[in-house]
């Protein structure tokens, strides 16, 4: 973002804060703006923009085995009321011919997730997203939140998460052995991919 850009953007949230009678003439409030600006812009917005790294891939060599990553940490805004929303990502992909390096998952989803948006669009979004990058057999993703629109505000339920899964398999997509998922496998993976998230939630509560 460009100087004149954030001064016009602080401008117009100075505008807003008067119009709403909040007081920025004191020493802790007066540089409000620029901070929210540039909070929204690098902390909630950064998705708007092409991303800041590169999708590492690497030849799978073969591999057939399930890779599952549980609980990636990702905060979001919601599309309605400017809002954050918080929680944590789970996601598997069956390889095909190519694997990606491990850090890669976490800063993609963490990229998808920071824009306005809703819940379903993100999962939406990096199921998407993996399937370009990586055109793998199969994507498993599970996303749990909680949504402060809900819980501080309106009917102020705090503590109420909201669970979004998506599974998929391209069924033209053709796996090491010449075929892609059939009804069974696909079921048997996705199986996997669940108990892998149950499992990680047992050793996360064991870990307290």
């Amino acid at each position: 973002m460009t100087s004149d850009k954030l001064e016009a953007a602080a401008d117009h949230y100075r505008a807003m804060c008067d119009a709403l009678g909040v007081d920025l003439t004191r020493a802790d409030t007066q540089d409000t703006p620029k901070r929210y600006v540039k909070m929204l812009y690098h902390d909630f917005m950064s998705g708007l923009r092409e991303p800041d790294f590169s999708f590492t891939t690497f030849p799978s060599e073969g591999s057939n085995q399930l890779v599952t990553i549980p609980g990636i940490r990702m905060v979001s805004m919601c599309a309605h009321h400017h809002l954050p929303f918080m929680g944590l990502c789970h996601v598997c992909y069956l390889p095909n011919a190519t694997l990606v390096g491990l850090s890669k998952l976490p800063r993609a989803i963490q990229w998808i997730a920071k824009q306005p948006t809703m819940q379903e669009h993100i999962v939406t979004k990096i199921v998407e997203y993996l399937a370009k990058e990586l055109q793998p057999r199969f994507i498993g993703l599970s996303m749990i939140a909680e949504h402060t629109c809900m819980s501080c505000r309106g009917v102020n339920e705090h503590g109420s998460l909201t669970v979004t899964n998506k599974f998929w398999s391209d069924p033209n997509e053709k796996g090491k052995d010449g075929e892609s998922l059939d009804v069974g496998d696909f079921e048997t993976t996705k199986q996997e991919f669940l108990n892998a998230i149950k499992m990680w939630h047992y050793t996360k509560g064991l870990a307290r």
